[in-house]
């Protein structure tokens, strides 16, 4: 009996891992017939976030059964529903991710936002992007975000900045509050 909640996962993983797959072909021969700039972004571990969790002790086994019984129903975001349930912090999931999808996480907080790249992306895009362009390095752009994974938040960063950009993780509180705390566009002009 044992064996068929694990069976699930890997099933589930096999399948997360083709779809990430073909997911990644498609865009880059899409930016490379329309000569766009491929985002550094995810490069998954093969791990899933559920297992993860488990090994690093930030769950049970059990609690993660539980929320992947409320994922099913509900269609939410794994990571999402942990919190909801107050299992994780925000924090542990941007840790997570990044760690999932081999990326580096940055505190906005201890980092300074250049404001002329952060207005690269308008306030309000940013803002329901979860996305926050914080400096700019050579011709690449930094750029933090909650979710690495939304390829729609990644085609968007793509057209607003035209240029080759390195995804960090962030939380999203942390994205809001940064983005709070820029100039308004009205008064650098």
């Amino acid at each position: 009996m044992t064996d068929a909640p694990e069976r699930r996962p890997d099933r589930e993983a096999a399948e997360l891992l083709e779809q990430l797959e073909r997911i990644v072909a498609v865009r880059r021969a899409r930016a490379r017939t329309r000569g766009e700039h491929i985002v550094t972004g995810p490069r998954h571990t093969g791990r899933l976030l559920g297992a993860l969790l488990v090994t690093r002790s930030f769950l049970m086994p059990n609690e993660l059964e539980h929320a992947l019984t409320v994922q099913e129903k509900s269609g939410e975001r794994l990571g999402q529903i942990l919190m909801r349930l107050g299992l994780i912090e925000d924090t542990d999931l941007a840790e997570l991710l990044a760690e999932q999808l081999r990326l580096d996480t940055v505190r906005l907080d201890r980092v300074v936002v250049d404001p002329e790249v952060a207005r690269l992306v308008p306030k309000g895009e940013a803002r329901s992007l979860a996305a926050l362009p914080f400096r700019r390095r050579d011709s690449r752009v930094d750029v933090a975000v909650a979710d690495p994974t939304d390829e729609i938040m990644l085609d968007v960063l793509t057209r607003f900045l035209g240029a080759p950009v390195r995804l960090y993780v962030a939380t999203r509180a942390a994205i809001d509050a940064a983005i709070d705390q820029l100039p308004d566009r009205q008064s650098a002009v």
